[in-house]
């Protein structure tokens, strides 16, 4: 439900290149603020690497040991400290983490732009079994890819920009690249950004027909697949034992949820 009147998009050859597009372009400065959280995906160096070159600093929430989820009280602290500072603030975080696979709760877009800051959603493993409607939840950049959705075409990222928030036209036009550059533009709503390999323009073609295939599917019959296979992963788990003794092998400490916003579809 992304409106082609609020959102752009730029697609890339690939996940981290996205991030590293966004680190390229994002107009950092000294006094920038990144906020970021512990379980972010490893490509955010990017990101960091381009805020500390340009004089901003980068500062991390924690997640809690006993559940993996966002430390609600820290991360509140962070974000209301930002707003009395008065610098520009821009958090990045996953919409499920890339490394527990625990889902963080969408609220937290709004409640970081009600404190002032930008937000960079990352759904990279969340879009495959969640559903994200930009109707509702707007953040001024969602990055992700496409082979995590459908598998093929594998060499495909995308970034998409809030209009209101940035210009991507002259944030392309402020790139120094190493390597030649592709952007084809289409109007102000879509652009091919390639820094190494090119993208093949047949692979959106074959997004189309992914995209198609995936909606005929339906998330609701892939999300009860997931439960099920997260189930049965549990059961076996726990039906381990050591060899010689009735020890369990494995203890199973933390509850796994579909929906952490809501804590429905948990294990």
């Amino acid at each position: 439900n992304a409106d082609v009147d609020e959102y752009s998009a730029i697609f890339t050859t690939g996940f981290t290149a996205g991030y590293r597009l966004f680190g390229d372009i994002y107009p950092f400065h000294k006094g920038s603020i990144l906020l970021t959280l512990l379980d972010n995906h490893e490509s955010i160096k990017h990101v960091i690497t381009s805020l500390g070159l340009r004089g901003g600093k980068c500062y991390v929430a924690p997640v809690k040991d006993s559940d993996l989820v966002i430390s609600s009280n820290e991360l509140r602290r962070l974000l209301k400290w930002k707003e009395s500072r008065g610098d520009e603030g821009l958090f990045v975080y996953p919409a499920q983490s890339c490394l527990s696979g625990i889902r963080h709760s969408l609220n937290w877009i709004q409640e970081a732009q009600t404190n002032r800051w930008q937000v960079l959603l990352d759904v990279s493993t969340y879009l495959p079994t969640g559903v994200l409607d930009l109707s509702v939840y707007k953040p001024e950049f969602v990055l992700g890819s496409l082979h995590h959705m459908l598998g093929y075409p594998s060499g495909m990222g995308f970034l998409l920009v809030k209009k209101q928030a940035f210009t991507i036209g002259k944030g392309l036009q402020s790139l120094k690249l190493s390597k030649p550059m592709k952007d084809l533009e289409e109007g102000n709503d879509c652009h091919v950004v390639s820094e190494d390999d090119n993208i093949n323009l047949l692979s959106f073609a074959a997004l189309s027909f992914g995209l198609l295939h995936l909606e005929s599917v339906g998330l609701v019959p892939i999300q009860k697949r997931v439960l099920s296979l997260a189930t049965w992963m549990t059961q076996m788990l726990k039906s381990l034992r050591h060899k010689d003794e009735e020890k369990h092998l494995l203890q199973v400490k933390y509850t796994f949820c579909l929906d952490a916003s809501s804590h429905q579809n948990c294990i």
